[in-house]
């Protein structure tokens, strides 16, 4: 495929964005971790960076993030471990009176009284914490058996002290070892007072890259994880989230009788999310940054939120040719995507694999589509 055509020229943000765009930033505010997690998608990725950043810098950082250029519409302060950085309760309230919504990421082991004073001011929207595991020995396959009861006293303790502005989350990576039935899962965080439980399959990233075969579950694993998941959807007596692509819920929906929307899944680079590293970095794609054929293409770079608005980085010609490229993948080679109903409508696929030329297999989507050839000709 032909390189985008883009003018190397500074465009006019607004004509990129006639819209301000309502953008998620996750930052990784302290380069760091108490903990050396097997899945980590962070140490061992392009973003693991071997600084972090001065108050007086973190707060001019902030500045720059909520410059008015975008609806700056939720901070996620991560890590490394957030809560190694002792000016962070300063940050997020900096950002909360700025009107941001701010979300911490903790592994939950260094929850302490300034923590939790965050939940009870209600400075927080949300608290979340990183559990892989509904017991210690499954919790030890992953991370430090030894901090699992400190992790969770700490969540229970976040959830008897926050106010009701804030809401307990908890982050569950579904690996081989930590697959359980669904709603053993979900009853358990439930019964802990939990708000929200998130759950996502592991990414092969990070500390995770060359251990696919130990972590990841097999597709038919995933997909009956994912059918017992949404079969039980109304007995779970708190929000849950896991993130499907729409040709599995549309086989769910034939497959079952029921009645799942679809949800939209789609690459969100530039229009909907940013990164921020630990040394003032700020990062439209981490996995086009890790790609470097496709970032010679797009002549890709990182910018520095330590010296410059979020609208001047949003008028850049390489943040164009994202956008252009984005909406110029064929998608030829991706399998079962390039004729599948809902491309281009309900799901967009990553455009790096189209970039580079490799194509890509969605394993759970090809068994879908099979199981939804047998249906139909049974």
């Amino acid at each position: 495929m032909p390189a985008p055509s883009v003018s190397r020229d500074r465009p006019d943000s607004r004509t990129l964005f006639p819209v301000k765009p309502r953008v998620t930033v996750r930052w990784i505010v302290h380069h760091k971790c108490n903990l050396r997690c097997r899945h980590c998608s962070y140490f061992g990725s392009s973003s693991e960076r071997r600084e972090s950043l001065d108050p007086a810098t973190a707060r001019k950082v902030l500045a720059n993030l909520t410059d008015g250029s975008v609806i700056l519409a939720n901070l996620q302060f991560v890590g490394g471990e957030p809560l190694l950085r002792d000016d962070l309760p300063d940050l997020a309230g900096a950002a909360a009176a700025a009107g941001v919504s701010v979300e911490v990421v903790t592994n939950g082991t260094l929850i302490d009284d300034r923590s939790l004073d965050l939940l009870k001011q209600g400075t927080l929207a949300s608290l979340c914490v990183s559990i892989d595991g509904i017991d210690k020995a499954t919790y030890g396959q992953l991370r430090d058996p030894g901090v699992y009861d400190t992790v969770l006293a700490n969540l229970q303790r976040a959830v008897r002290g926050k106010s009701g502005k804030t809401r307990v989350r908890v982050n569950y990576v579904l690996t081989r070892q930590t697959l359980r039935p669904p709603l053993d899962i979900v009853s358990h965080f439930a019964a802990m007072g939990c708000d929200i439980l998130t759950l996502s399959f592991v990414q092969l990233e990070g500390a995770a890259r060359d251990r696919e075969r130990e972590l990841s579950p097999s597709v038919e694993e995933k997909l009956a994880f994912i059918e017992a998941y949404y079969l039980r959807l109304a007995e779970y007596g708190i929000e849950t989230s896991l993130v499907v692509p729409p040709l599995v819920l549309h086989y769910l929906n034939v497959r079952h009788g029921l009645d799942l929307p679809l949800r939209y899944n789609g690459c969100p680079a530039v229009t909907g999310e940013w990164a921020v590293t630990s040394d003032g970095q700020l990062d439209p794609c981490a996995r086009i940054m890790r790609t470097p054929e496709v970032r010679s293409r797009l002549s890709a770079r990182r910018f520095s939120i330590r010296d410059h608005g979020f609208g001047h980085i949003l008028s850049h010609p390489s943040v164009a040719r994202i956008l252009e490229s984005k909406g110029a993948v064929p998608y030829h080679g991706y399998r079962p995507c390039r004729d599948c109903r809902f491309l281009h409508n309900w799901c967009e696929p990553c455009f790096i694999e189209g970039l580079a030329g490799t194509g890509g297999v969605f394993g759970l989507c090809l068994a879908a589509r099979a199981r939804l050839a047998d249906l139909a000709g049974a």
